[in-house]
């Protein structure tokens, strides 16, 4: 995963997505104009833009990280020029040389520090302006620049000249300026992934991600996930994680570089900016996850997150392909192939994190390729078919009808749709947890009153699911009727179905399932005590043709029935069958419908009025 996340950071690097971790963003306002030997020539403005109050706009610059107490190159005045950039009532621009206690002040200090450490960063180096810039540190003298009319000018005329960065150039050439030097950037790459640089690090060591020999990070880069402060993923503060007399992070073997690279690729990952394309977060459960590809415009992320959140993306082909897919059914590796064009191959990345206290932890890490994803996903929605022209269900749908249709939900929401983006990644299927809460909540929702149909039929859906995956063989579901599944609650389901459908030919309503199904579905020997003498009663009103489809129907039903009697009772899994054996024997009625002949026609018609009708 560390290795997946370093290349993803070189990956970001080459298409300027992400700023290299040798480098910072930085605000320089002004150019110091050396010349060849280093006198400071004139100063103006990096950026000849204004605002509209007249204040000039900095310009953001890359610069060698900034890093130590001295930087390189340096870009503070007073470090590079020891001086305080402000006039004093002797219209001078003060040393600050010495203390009261007759001890050198921290100007001076700043300089002789600045200047040793870039003097040394540049020993061997030579360009125009490298020289110009050396010339300068070893011939600058604070204490004798006090009056430099150069200085006073550009300090009387510019209140921020104390506070602001500075770049420097030579001769006026804003073509060569010193931190875009190929020689100096070189030098300082070079610097910075060496054990020179003062990593914090106290051992040397093989790498374990990049297999290079080099500093160890004693201490590693903190991630600012949303809504939570920072926190650190690898942590070895542990007698447990000790061994060869190193300690704490000595052990994880993850070199300075790495380091660098994973953490700022997984915080780019979680930056506010990229989040809509990149993260879904649970911050109550304080669960993050994060998707990311080699797709140079992120279209592989664009379209996972758009089938996660049933995004429409109107006039893109390959989605409306991919989705035509997912709603015929049964698909196949090479017609997802086919479907997804180029982006078939893209390596997709998917990385759930936990977060406690100041410490992450990773829940799972899996990649792919986005056709194998997208394989997957066609393969849980498939799972979800109660009949063979169910649309495809959106994680968010089913999200939604887990929890109260009315409650404020946001969290709770951001947690479920985690939960069921791991079934359908991982496994293909719904998760006994998710399958049981969709059953708690069909069970309930299903006698209501005003029973809402989308929620219900998305519930059973996932109940479908949940089943498909535990069921044995003997007992499998598919898009239809399965006249050969002989799970006693799927049993029990399609013979309520019947009785309604009896019901319904004989009075023209059908209320059994709803009145004693709420029994039926979990002691089915007490329900049918009633439901039983009651369809004999309607069969007797039927015409002859209906009256033997509809025995010869039970009859069926009972003889796969275990020692073809009714069971005293079923258990949540069986209850689960027993709402889908209830939906498909009423799908296949209608579906059956034109196929019959010689049976009364309105035998096939369940009535609404009684909110029996099969959305």
């Amino acid at each position: 995963m560390l290795k997946d996340l370093c290349n993803y950071y070189d990956y970001l690097v080459r298409m300027n997505k992400i700023i290299p971790h040798e480098y910072s963003e930085e605000k320089i306002t002004y150019v110091i104009d050396l010349t060849a030997d280093g006198q400071i020539h004139a100063i103006f403005p990096l950026n000849p833009e204004t605002s509209k109050n007249g204040k000039i706009i900095p310009s953001i610059e890359l610069l060698p990280f900034r890093t130590g107490t001295v930087y390189f190159p340096e870009s503070r005045p007073k470090y590079f020029l020891g001086l305080k950039l402000e006039i004093n009532e002797a219209g001078e621009i003060p040393t600050f040389a010495m203390t009261d206690g007759g001890k050198p002040s921290s100007y001076i200090k700043n300089f002789e520090k600045c200047k040793a450490h870039n003097l040394q960063m540049l020993e061997g180096l030579h360009s125009p302006v490298i020289d110009a810039y050396r010339n300068f540190l070893s011939n600058w003298n604070p204490e004798a620049e006090t009056k430099n009319a150069i200085l006073l000018d550009f300090v009387k005329s510019h209140s921020n000249a104390a506070t602001t960065n500075y770049a420097f150039c030579v001769d006026s050439s804003m073509k060569n300026l010193l931190h875009e030097d190929p020689a100096l950037k070189e030098r300082w790459e070079t610097y910075f992934n060496s054990d020179a640089r003062d990593t914090g690090s106290n051992y040397n060591g093989i790498c374990a991600v990049t297999g290079k020999y080099g500093p160890i990070a004693r201490t590693h880069n903190s991630i600012k996930l949303p809504g939570c402060s920072s926190a650190s993923m690898i942590c070895c503060n542990s007698n447990a994680v000790e061994g060869c007399g190193h300690t704490q992070s000595n052990n994880c073997s993850v070199s300075v570089e790495a380091m660098e690279k994973y953490t700022r690729a997984l915080q780019y990952l979680t930056n506010d900016s990229n989040q809509k394309k990149h993260l879904i977060s649970d911050k109550e459960k304080e669960t993050y996850t994060v998707f990311w590809s080699m797709d140079p415009n992120e279209e592989a992320e664009d379209f996972v997150l758009s089938l996660l959140y049933k995004e429409t993306k109107t006039g893109d082909s390959t989605f409306e392909r991919v989705h035509k897919l997912l709603n015929s059914g049964k698909v196949t590796q090479n017609e997802v192939n086919a479907a997804l064009t180029n982006l078939a191959d893209v390596e997709f990345h998917i990385l759930e994190m936990h977060r406690e206290s100041s410490r992450i932890s990773v829940r799972n890490y899996t990649k792919n390729t986005l056709s194998d994803v997208i394989y997957n996903l066609a393969k849980f929605q498939q799972s979800l078919m109660i009949q063979e022209d169910s649309m495809p269900l959106s994680f968010k749908t089913m999200t939604d009808a887990l929890l109260p249709p009315v409650a404020k939900k946001q969290n709770l929401s951001a947690k479920r749709l985690l939960e069921i983006q791991d079934s359908a990644f991982q496994n293909g299927y719904l998760s006994e947890a998710l399958g049981l809460m969709a059953l708690n909540k069909y069970h309930t929702e299903f006698y209501a009153k005003d029973r809402k149909w989308a929620r219900l039929n998305t519930q059973l859906s996932m109940i479908k699911s949940w089943l498909t995956n535990t069921n044995k063989e003997s007992e499998e579901l598919i898009e239809m009727l399965n006249k050969e599944n002989t799970n006693p609650g799927y049993l029990m389901g399609r013979l309520m179905a019947v009785a309604d459908q009896i019901q319904h030919s004989a009075k023209g309503k059908s209320t059994l399932s709803k009145d004693y199904g709420r029994i039926a579905s979990k002691n089915p020997v007490a329900a049918m005590r009633t439901v039983m003498p009651k369809m004999e009663y309607y069969l007797k009103d039927l015409k002859e043709g209906s009256k033997v489809y509809y025995q010869k129907l039970l009859d069926e039903i009972m003889d796969k029935m275990p020692n073809h009697n009714i069971p005293i009772a079923l258990y949540p899994r069986d209850t689960g069958n027993y709402y889908v054996g209830l939906a498909q024997q009423r799908n296949d009625f209608f579906t059956k419908k034109a196929d019959v002949k010689g049976i009364d026609e309105d035998a096939f018609v369940v009535a609404e009025e009684d909110g029996t009708e099969t959305e």
